[in-house]
């Protein structure tokens, strides 16, 4: 439960494959030069009408394709970066996020997340008093907690940072995989004042090793991200984007998504489920999410000392991500983070049967030596 890869059983490897061949017959010699930064023109049109769907005024110009959505955000922070300055994230966070920071020079302002998401009253003094160069979030599924902002909240952010003149890079990875409640549009869908930068990705829902996603953000924005890419990086692969298109333009991706959803808000019933059956609150408790692959467990040790709680699991033949590695001070030894994006549900529940007889354990032990006192 550790990974948060694809489930490879589902992927719709011979469509693909035969989209890559048309591809190839289609467009035949131009794959194969040099093309321009922003990407695959035809595909950079798909996405802009994806995103128009998700509310987000966006044309093709206001697209560029990027290898997943961590090479997008890595353009962004190198596009910003400069001695001594700052970016508020969310705390917890994307762990992966947190090294490209110290790599580009900058220096993280960790802004708590409540269960409504990024703590704004917190953000507002960061954003008064610190003057960062840069908000990053993840609005919807976050990663770790799962959790998904409200329509409120969104709107106060953007006022906040709208305010005070700095920009939101809004981090949308899992934006398609929304199984249950009431849709919430994206930040950028609300973004009068044109300082939302977007990053999405195919990675989340469709063959993560093809890296492929996106940045929507205003022209200029994306005119000088293309640019910065281009220092390092000749060309991006057409062959892969072409076949995406075709694989998206005959609605396959759809219909792919459709399925994925199906699958996955029954695989997350069944999680959630087995783990009130089995797991009870003196345990463990959990925010349930409205979709994505992610669920936060805070642990409860039995007694004062906190057990390695990664080892425990691995003991009882569990993978899990400890919640330390998802702030920059490391500092949290009560959390673990959840996946369940390649699991089946038999696979779902064995795994929570083992989580379960790991805490029994520890809790057993613990009631034992209360009685022998």
């Amino acid at each position: 439960m550790a990974s948060l890869d694809i489930d490879g059983r589902l992927l719709p490897l011979n469509q693909f494959r035969a989209c890559l061949n048309r591809a190839l017959r289609t467009y035949g010699p131009d794959l194969l030069a040099y093309g321009a930064p922003h990407g695959f023109r035809p595909l950079r049109e798909y996405i802009a009408g994806r995103m128009n769907a998700h509310g987000v005024a966006a044309t093709a110009d206001e697209i560029l394709i990027t290898n997943g959505a961590t090479h997008g955000i890595d353009l962004v922070l190198r596009l910003i970066a400069a001695p001594g300055r700052k970016v508020a994230v969310e705390s917890p966070t994307y762990r992966q996020v947190l090294p490209l920071l110290r790599f580009h020079g900058f220096k993280e302002i960790e802004v708590p997340m409540r269960a409504g998401g990024m703590d704004l009253d917190v953000l507002a003094a960061v954003l008064k008093n610190q003057q960062p160069a840069l908000v990053y979030t993840m609005p919807t599924f976050h990663n770790p907690t799962g959790i998904s902002t409200g329509q409120a909240h969104r709107e106060r952010l953007l006022s906040l940072c709208g305010r005070a003149g700095v920009p939101i890079l809004e981090d949308g990875f899992e934006e398609e995989m929304k199984y249950f409640g009431k849709i919430v549009l994206p930040l950028k869908s609300m973004d009068r004042d044109r300082i939302v930068i977007y990053a999405g990705t195919f990675s989340k829902v469709f063959c993560p090793g093809l890296r492929l996603g996106w940045i929507a953000a205003d022209r200029d924005c994306i005119d000088r991200l293309a640019a910065l890419r281009r220092s390092s990086e000749l060309s991006p692969n057409l062959i892969l984007q072409a076949g995406l298109y075709e694989f998206c333009r005959r609605g396959y991706y759809d219909l792919h998504v459709q399925r994925m959803h199906r699958i996955f808000r029954k695989r997350m019933t069944t999680t959630l489920r087995l783990l009130k059956r089995t797991i009870p609150p003196a345990w463990a408790e959990w925010h349930e999410p409205n979709g994505g692959y992610l669920i936060w467990l805070k642990l409860k040790p039995a007694g004062g000392r906190v057990p390695d709680w990664a080892r425990l699991f691995t003991e009882h033949g569990v993978a899990i991500v400890p919640g330390r590695h998802f702030y920059r001070s490391g500092g949290d030894h009560s959390h673990v983070r959840l996946s369940i994006s390649t699991l089946d549900e038999d696979e779902i529940a064995e795994a929570i049967r083992r989580i379960a007889k790991a805490l029994s354990g520890i809790h057993r032990r613990k009631s034992h030596s209360r009685r022998l006192q």
